[in-house]
Order: C-alpha cells, then structure tokens, then sequence
C-alpha cells in the first residue's frame, strides 16, 4: 500500500471536517474473496433480512456457490456478461456475487427498461446471460427472440427466472400469489 504522503492535495479536502481522512486504505482483495473471508470469519452472523426473514452468511455462501455451478454448467466464465434484471432482492446479491465469483462481468439492468432500451444494452453490453425476475419473463423472452431473429444468437443465451416468492418467510410466500 502506498504511503498516503504519495497522494495528491485537492482543493475540495479544504472542505472534509476535520477527523475526515482524505485517503483510506483499501484491501488487496477482490469482492467476492471478502466475501469468503466474512463467511470464514462469522458464519452464523446475519447477512441478509428480508422482510423479517434472516438468511446467515453460511447460507448466503451455500446459495451464491450453488447459483455459480449452475452457471459454469451452462459455460458462464470470466469476462463473460451477465444481465441483472432484479429489484432490491436476496436474488439480487446471490447473484451479483456467483457471477463474481466466476470472473464474469454483472451488467445491472433497470428492471423496468421497456424492451427498446432492454434491446439496446444487451447489443450494446454483449449479454451472454440475464437473470431475471419472473415477472419480467415476457418481456425478456421478446427482446431475447428479436436479437436472436436478427442472428444474434450469442446474445442472451441463457435467462434465468426468479420469483421473490421463493425468499419470502413463511406466510407471506403463500400469500404473495394473492397479491
């Protein structure tokens, strides 16, 4: 790590109160491998909560190591592109860190783009896969037919569908079809 006498002064530090370090070191590590080391570190501790449902780092690990051999089943690897079609969700970071944990790239995607613009990222990003909600089937597999009836057939090879029913604690994922 460098020595913080080697960074350089800019005029807006003359703003930061004071305490306020104008540099900070960063670890050497990538996401996912911090990841790991919090798993390693604090296994049972809660990760996520999502409507009143706690979900501990061990079992975030168990479901993020799962996504990524379903991916690498498919042929998902590093530098590859991978679409994010999700809302604020548990789906939404087991994915975000199976994807980088096989060295692929996440391309984060409104879920709520219309299929113009859904077509244009996917073009424009080189998506080989997009993980999405189920919500979003018909849209998606419009826009997947479109790119792959102008022969691009390496685009959106692949989709997955989630549904946040399936990480809802119990009742609300029996009634969450009754919505």
């Amino acid at each position: 790590m460098s020595n913080q006498s080697e960074f350089k002064e800019y005029p807006w530090f003359r703003q930061y109160d004071q305490g306020v370090p104008h540099h900070i070191p960063y670890p050497d590590q990538d996401v996912f491998a911090l990841l790991q080391a919090k798993v390693a570190e604090r296994p049972q501790v809660t990760a996520l909560l999502f409507f009143g449902k706690e979900t501990s780092y061990r079992q975030l690990m168990d479901k993020i190591n799962s996504c990524m051999e379903a991916m690498q089943r498919l042929g998902i690897k590093k530098g590859d592109k991978v679409a994010l079609l999700l809302p604020n969700c548990p789906q939404y970071v087991i994915s975000y860190y199976a994807i980088m944990g096989l060295g692929a790239v996440v391309v984060p995607v409104n879920p709520l783009s219309t299929e113009t613009e859904l077509v244009y990222i996917f073009r424009d990003g080189s998506v080989r896969m997009a993980i999405a909600l189920d919500l979003l089937a018909g849209r998606l597999e419009k826009v997947r037919d479109q790119l792959h009836g102008e022969g691009r057939k390496d685009l959106l090879e692949f989709t997955f569908y989630t549904s946040i029913k399936e990480e809802l604690p119990f009742p609300l994922n029996v009634l969450y079809p009754l919505k």
